[in-house]
């Protein structure tokens, strides 16, 4: 466990798979995550 926390991890997009594995990652241990997402939010996809 202290070496997951340790690692960095970044996530490219944070639509419904990235916000899902971002999820998972930080439930996994992972502390150092950078989640990079240029979408805007429009009212078409905030389900995801």
């Amino acid at each position: 466990m202290t070496k997951l926390k340790n690692l960095s991890v970044t996530v490219c997009g944070a639509g419904a798979l990235g916000a899902n594995i971002t999820e998972n990652l930080a439930r996994a241990g992972f502390s150092q995550l950078r989640v990079i997402d240029c979408d805007c939010i429009e009212e078409r996809n905030l389900s995801t």
